[in-house]
């Protein structure tokens, strides 16, 4: 009966450090996002302060918007969560983080990010070499 116990303990303390793991890197949105409408967007009041690490709801027709205003271009790194892909006629393709740079005093959109290969809990996640001087906000195509 002993083994029996020490069994459930060993399944309950890994399924407690399994649980606290996940809930260590659970990511939040740290980047807004606007729905852009007939009227517009003011990206000077909707844009925001960027850090080297962004997470922003996508629902597979957000863009993103990144204003360098630094003296030196920035490389953004859209994170791909997907290693692999089969094609069929093709077999396995393999997927990587895709690079954009943002040359000085630019403002560039990218976009929209595919949900399956973007994705992780909800979130897209794209980092900069740098974040001084960077403003960044999202864009979701209203319906």
């Amino acid at each position: 009966m002993g083994g029996t116990c020490m069994n459930k303990l060993t399944k309950l303390l890994a399924v407690a450090a399994l649980a606290a793991s996940a809930g260590a890197h659970a990511q939040t949105a740290n980047v807004s996002t606007t729905e852009l409408t007939v009227t517009g967007f003011n990206f000077t009041t909707g844009a925001q302060a960027a850090s080297e690490t962004n997470y922003f709801r996508n629902d597979g027709k957000t863009a993103a918007v990144i204003h360098n205003r630094q003296g030196a271009p920035v490389t953004a790194t859209i994170v791909n969560q997907v290693g692999t892909v089969n094609v069929p006629g093709f077999g396995p393709l393999s997927l990587s983080d895709q690079t954009v740079t943002i040359p000085s005093a630019s403002v560039v959109l990218i976009g929209p990010f595919a949900l399956n290969r973007f994705n992780s809990g909800g979130l897209t996640r794209i980092n900069l070499t740098s974040s001084t001087l960077v403003s960044i906000t999202t864009l979701k195509v209203a319906k």
